[in-house]
């Protein structure tokens, strides 16, 4: 019977999705499909999203229809390249108070256009479990807990790395917030 038990508990477990977030932002919750990372704008971008093969629509610029994002920007500014991120705590902040920085945002979109809604969180912590190289076949994990004002996001993500331009425009990505490391 332990057997049966084992076997089962293995195969349910194969087949589902190692992401989870709970919480809601002003209504709009995100049910965690897929999560990619990667570099850009000197820094890296864990990407939490609602969508299946989100590297792939990424990269051929390919969502439509309605799309809900959780993007976690980790910087280590106490090393010489910021991308080179450590396993630790990353306190969501912007202003040097912490030599492991975050800013996160919550999107919400249809396709992806100019007309995406922003959401920055106020406060909160990404803990890097597992720092992926920025390498294919890599991956990174991380668990979260995220205020966007009274409002909580909390989860965990298996991110796998996606090979995504370093610098410029990408869809779905928060860039006119974010500002240099």
């Amino acid at each position: 019977m332990r057997r049966l038990y084992l076997v089962l508990l293995l195969c349910a477990c194969s087949g589902s999705s190692d992401n989870q977030v709970d919480g809601s932002v002003l209504g709009n919750s995100l049910n965690a499909r897929d999560a990619v990372y990667f570099v850009h704008g000197g820094r890296q971008l864990v990407v939490i999203s609602d969508e299946d093969n989100t590297c792939r629509n990424l990269t051929r610029q390919t969502i439509t229809g309605k799309i809900n994002l959780l993007e976690m920007y980790l910087w280590n500014a106490s090393s010489a390249d910021p991308t080179s991120l450590i396993e630790g705590t990353y306190e969501v902040a912007d202003n040097g108070s912490a030599s492991l920085e975050s800013q996160v945002y919550f999107g919400t979109s249809s396709g992806c256009g100019l007309n995406t809604t922003w959401f920055r969180a106020s406060a909160g912590r990404v803990i890097l479990i597992n720092a992926g190289l920025p390498d294919p076949g890599e991956r990174a994990q991380v668990a979260f807990r995220i205020n966007f004002g009274d409002e909580v996001l909390a989860g965990h993500a298996d991110a796998a790395y996606c090979a995504l331009p370093t610098t410029g425009t990408i869809p779905c990505i928060n860039e006119g917030t974010v500002g240099p490391p």
